[in-house]
């Protein structure tokens, strides 16, 4: 139950972020669901005895170009059905970048330098 809430604070908080500000206008976006799932992976805690786990990795990106700039964020879930240590998590990263020239309304551009951005990364893992 705490996974879920876990996945679920991630993506309302990539959600959130998408959506506001309100005004802004959105010019172009994508999104992506990745599955990927294998019985076979060898456990490199265990080598001595060549113990296989089965893991699947879910992954949820989205990117998008704003009035305002662009973000990008992604959840990845991880379920490990290993033998010896089962384990369950999940890892988001929210990377918003604010375009100064757009927001002020300047032109920023010099040289070979278009604008400046603000740029930072939220990780956050379970």
């Amino acid at each position: 139950m705490k996974q879920l809430k876990t996945l679920a604070s991630a993506a309302a908080l990539s959600a959130a972020v998408v959506a506001a500000p309100a005004q802004a206008e959105q010019f172009w976006a994508d999104n992506s669901i990745t599955v990927l799932h294998s019985a076979d992976y060898l456990n490199a805690f265990n080598t001595a005895e060549k113990e296989t786990q089965e893991i699947t990795v879910m992954t949820l990106e989205h990117v998008s170009g704003h009035s305002w700039g662009d973000v990008f964020t992604f959840v990845d879930r991880l379920n490990n059905k290993g033998s010896t240590a089962p384990n369950n998590e999940t890892y988001a990263e929210l990377s918003p970048r604010i375009s100064l020239g757009k927001t002020t309304g300047s032109d920023l551009s010099f040289g070979p330098i278009k604008d400046v951005l603000l740029a930072g990364t939220y990780e956050f893992s379970s």
